[in-house]
């Protein structure tokens, strides 16, 4: 249903946000990629890890004067963006912590029984929570040298 060609073209960071809603509704009226995207299956996994997260963080970030050019694969960042001449002014690279093996398995709960875990617990649970996928993350992040990019760790509750 979505392809790494359409992903990656350079648009305006509304632009990205709009393709990103645009997928979303095609998605829902499938329960064959309903199922695919939310167990990341393919490129759903970038897609949902990479590419809707930096949607939102670069429309918080940016002006539509930029263009965002997602950009596949481990070359140490996740976009490209540009000026209105097309010169390149900067990358991006971002780090969402997660534990991917509890969110699979809670996808694969919702795809066969329609529901998954609740989490029940008091204000900033989710934090405590994920405190160590984050340690953990943040710890290898700076194992690397970002001084050519943009690297924003993202915290999803």
């Amino acid at each position: 249903m979505i392809t790494v060609d359409e992903l990656e073209i350079c648009r305006t960071p509304n632009e990205l946000r709009e393709i990103i809603e645009s997928i979303n509704s095609r998605i829902m009226v499938s329960e064959d990629e309903r199922f695919k995207a939310r167990e990341k299956k393919g490129v759903y996994r970038w897609y949902r890890d990479e590419i809707m997260p930096l949607a939102n963080f670069v429309c918080e970030f940016f002006d539509d004067n930029v263009k965002i050019k997602p950009i596949s694969g481990n070359q140490g960042y996740d976009a490209e963006v540009f000026d209105k001449n097309n010169k390149l002014i900067n990358r991006v690279e971002l780090c969402v912590p997660h534990d991917g093996n509890y969110d699979f398995k809670q996808a694969q709960k919702i795809n066969s029984t329609g529901g998954g875990d609740q989490w029940w617990g008091s204000p900033g649970y989710e934090i405590d929570q994920l405190r160590d996928v984050v340690v953990r993350a943040a710890r290898n992040k700076s194992q690397n040298d970002y001084s050519d990019c943009l690297l924003a760790i993202i915290i999803k509750c």
